[in-house]
């Protein structure tokens, strides 16, 4: 299995000094049995090109959020989307949604944050929970405004859970966690 050497990157708390294809080694000891996109993932540095993405999914749930609770004449194709599924699970969707939206607000605050101690990283945690809950309400106040839509505080029950879901992924695959309890 080939093996990257990498640099210290300072917004790790740990030095993160190793990579293979399912695995990263933090101080010498394996903390990741992942699958290859996930430790590839957890083994890349952040830059500030990364802050496209969280704005691109938060355009793409703007975009979700904007389609009418009833078909228009002029564009049924856009409906018929998200019509075949039931309600249960468009409200489960929060879930990913979200948890994918807070761990790349964690992923991106890394790179402009640069982490170097337990506290700067739990801000850097905070304020990617925070951005993406507050993103939540955000999206049920806009949904409350599109026709045929409604407002839903289990909407934002669950994209709550999904952003604290993604903040502990996020701190998985960057090697925060180890044996399920917290560093630092």
């Amino acid at each position: 299995m080939p093996r990257v050497a990498l640099p210290h990157h300072p917004s790790w708390q740990s030095n993160l000094v190793e990579c293979t294809a399912t695995h990263a080694t933090l101080n010498g000891e394996t903390t990741m049995n992942l699958p290859a996109p996930a430790a590839r993932c957890a083994c890349a540095m952040p830059t500030k090109v990364h802050a496209i993405l969280p704005l691109l999914l938060m355009a793409l749930l703007y975009g979700v959020s904007s389609l009418p609770g009833k078909p228009l004449p002029d564009n049924p194709a856009t409906y018929s989307l998200f019509q075949w599924m039931p309600p249960w699970l468009q409200n489960t969707l929060h879930i990913p949604a979200f948890a994918a939206l807070a761990w790349a607000w964690h992923w991106t605050l890394g790179a402009w944050m640069r982490a170097r101690d337990a506290h700067a990283l739990r801000i850097q945690s905070i304020s990617a929970f925070a951005i993406a809950s507050g993103y939540g309400v955000f999206d049920e106040w806009h949904q409350f405004l599109v026709p045929g839509r409604h407002a839903s505080l289990l909407d934002v029950a669950l994209d709550v859970a999904g952003a604290a879901l993604g903040i502990w992924l996020a701190a998985c695959l960057s090697g925060y966690v180890t044996r399920g309890t917290a560093e630092g």
